[in-house]
């Protein structure tokens, strides 16, 4: 008796693991074409390397699900595959526009063909210069919490916010970098002061900058990346008009 309660058991357990593999209100995994891809030129081979795609999703029943990626070192390519959840119901026939942040990491010098995985199509490429020195970086960058885009004295300007680690260190200079047509790269480069009077913490001050952008610079959509003290840059695209 006990046998035959085990073998329903086990038959019921697995009738229901099939059932939930099967619900028909799970969306489907699909593979969605990237539009354009911001990529930044100035990386050396001791930066983290990351760049921003952007794209647009058919209609409503379409979400943004994970980016896949995998690079080929010998043939220098760098492959993004963006996947959608599509959900079954009544959608609004409106496209909708998606960003994303692509990380591939520390990667050797050299020039990468960056490749959309689903359409095969070329999105551009980014050239990893090799590091001068075995540090992180030649500059320390402040710890960036948030960019926007604004307007300083009838002049476009990019404002920077964020923290410091410590009260000896200061904000000596905002650097702004204008690597292509479409990618503005921001460096908020820290300094340490030696001689302060009172006695440096450790205790994070925030900081607030900014930088006026380039008078002659062409109105058009662009990614800002401000580079900060984690490795983690903090990417938005803009319209510059």
């Amino acid at each position: 008796m006990k046998t035959i309660f085990l073998v329903l058991f086990v038959l019921m357990a697995a009738s229901i693991k099939g059932y939930a593999g099967n619900d028909p209100f799970l969306p489907k995994t699909v593979d969605v074409a990237i539009g354009h891809a911001y990529i930044p030129q100035g990386f050396d081979s001791n930066d983290r390397t990351q760049f921003v795609i952007e794209g647009y999703l058919p209609n409503t029943c379409y979400r943004l699900a994970e980016t896949e990626t995998k690079y080929d070192e010998l043939k220098k390519t760098l492959v993004v595959k963006q996947k959608a959840y599509l959900y079954n119901g009544l959608c609004l026939q409106v496209i909708v526009p998606f960003n994303r942040t692509v990380e591939f990491g520390i990667l050797g010098s050299g020039s990468y063909n960056v490749k959309d995985g689903y359409t095969e199509q070329a999105l551009g490429r980014l050239p990893i210069a090799p590091s001068l020195n075995s540090g992180p970086d030649d500059d320390f960058y402040a710890m960036v919490d948030e960019v926007q885009m604004g307007v300083i004295d009838n002049q476009a300007a990019i404002l920077v916010r964020g923290n410091v680690p410590g009260s000896c260190w200061y904000i000596k200079e905002v650097k702004l970098v204008i690597e292509s047509d479409d990618v503005i790269t921001v460096l908020p480069v820290m300094g340490y002061d030696h001689n302060s009077p009172v006695l440096c913490t450790r205790e994070n001050t925030p900081f607030s900058s900014s930088v006026k952008l380039p008078t002659n610079l062409n109105k058009g959509r662009y990614l800002v990346q401000v580079r900060s003290l984690s490795g983690q840059s903090v990417n938005k695209i803009y319209d510059l008009k």
